[in-house]
């Protein structure tokens, strides 16, 4: 029996409970831990074999140098700073540890900004198409991925139709990541390494895979939870062999 690998999965206040849902799906052997800033419990992430950064409100323009805080859909009540320095606590400490990341819709917002891209503030006021959940029903539209990239390797498939439920997007990306993943009206969708060497295994979406119970959202839903939990599967077992090897000496 393989041993049971350990997914965190960082809170949001915007539908948390299909993250777990989908990534336990019936798999016995996968437990959840459940990662937020108001229970300033970063210190978790010791125990996880892989991390998940979800969906939710947007990411406060300081944190990639914009003095606009006034902008079409901005927050209403506000930005979440503690959860905001609290997920860039856990994506970088993830990447010393080389912890696997996937990082979904906000969440690869956030790894471009914490890694030196910025956003653009509101998709249609950039003259893009609108992307946003509406009358409480996700979006859908096409993607067209990257050949030779993780994503179209783990897909197997260069283009596959996604759910949409987002106002903002990347606008310049971090200069140690690529696009791996395009809208048909050029919104950047998916986000890898540029090389793969040296660093935490990463996959970044900006749609929603974990949503299964929507047809526009499984053709790629189970190909990216199948990358995760080999991802953590592997993880775990090169940990184990490390506290082993320490043991043995």
């Amino acid at each position: 029996m393989k041993d049971t690998i350990v997914i965190g999965i960082t809170f949001s206040t915007t539908r948390f409970e299909f993250y777990p849902r989908w990534v336990i799906g019936n798999d016995s052997q996968v437990r959840i831990v459940l990662l937020a800033a108001h229970l300033s419990n970063a210190a978790l992430l010791e125990v996880c074999d892989a991390l998940v950064l979800t969906g939710g409100t947007d990411i406060n323009p300081s944190l990639y140098n914009s003095e606009r805080l006034e902008y079409p859909h901005a927050p209403k009540d506000g930005w979440d700073d503690a959860r905001d320095h609290f997920e860039q606590l856990l994506f970088k400490q993830a990447l010393i540890k080389k912890i696997p990341v996937l990082a979904i819709c906000r969440g690869l917002q956030l790894v471009n900004t914490t890694l030196g891209g910025t956003l653009l503030a509101d998709l249609e006021e950039s003259g893009k198409t609108n992307h946003r959940r509406m009358a409480d029903a996700d979006g859908e539209h096409l993607v067209q991925l990257s050949p030779g990239s993780q994503l179209a390797e783990i897909a197997q498939t260069q283009q596959a139709m996604i759910n949409s439920a987002h106002h903002q997007a990347v606008d310049r990306v971090a200069d140690d990541l690529m696009i791996t993943g395009i809208s048909p009206d050029e919104v950047i969708e998916a986000l890898e390494w540029k090389a793969f060497a040296n660093h935490a295994p990463l996959l970044a979406v900006q749609w929603h895979p974990e949503r299964v119970e929507q047809a526009d959202a499984g053709t790629l839903s189970i190909p990216i939870r199948n990358w995760l939990l080999h991802q953590a599967q592997a993880y775990h077992e090169n940990k184990l062999a490390v506290k082993l090897a320490q043991y043995g000496k």
